[in-house]
């Protein structure tokens, strides 16, 4: 058998580990590189989480803005959800909800009031068609004393 020189891959030779690793990462070059892509997932999710810190250049000018957390998210929410609260909550007339009671009262009120003056109203026109009937038989009455007692020449 021929004697194979050192730097081609004999007992100590540089080729046969360098094919062992070219092999052994053209075999693991798929799992690798799934793992690596979900290693940068996880990175950008952290990112998502912790936030960013707002990023200026040597002149002082904004590069990137500053992205808030998922805590400071979160305690901006309960802000808004309290304001809200406070806003749909009774509290002796300064929210929304006593406004909108006022004006529901208030409406309450007026349609009763709207009830009232149209029963009268209709009470008003019934005794004024009675009155019209009343006076036209009086002007007949009128017309027939007139006719009797003072005749036309």
């Amino acid at each position: 058998m021929p004697i194979i020189p050192e730097f081609l891959g004999g007992p100590n030779g540089w080729l046969g580990y360098t094919a062992v690793m070219i092999l052994l990462i053209a075999f693991f070059w798929k799992p690798v590189k799934v793992i690596w892509s979900r290693l940068k997932e996880f990175a950008a999710f952290l990112d998502q989480w912790n936030g960013k810190p707002e990023k200026k250049d040597r002149s002082g000018q904004i590069v990137q803005h500053a992205e808030p957390g998922v805590s400071a998210r979160i305690l901006t929410l309960e802000e808004k959800t309290e304001r809200i609260h406070h806003e749909v909550t009774p509290n002796h007339g300064g929210s929304i909800k006593d406004a909108v009671k006022r004006i529901e009262d208030r409406s309450n009120e007026t349609a009763y009031k709207l009830a009232e003056t149209t029963a009268k109203l209709d009470e008003h026109i019934v005794i004024a068609k009675e009155s019209d009937k009343a006076q036209e038989k009086l002007v007949e009455d009128v017309g027939k004393l007139k006719s009797k007692y003072a005749p036309e020449s």
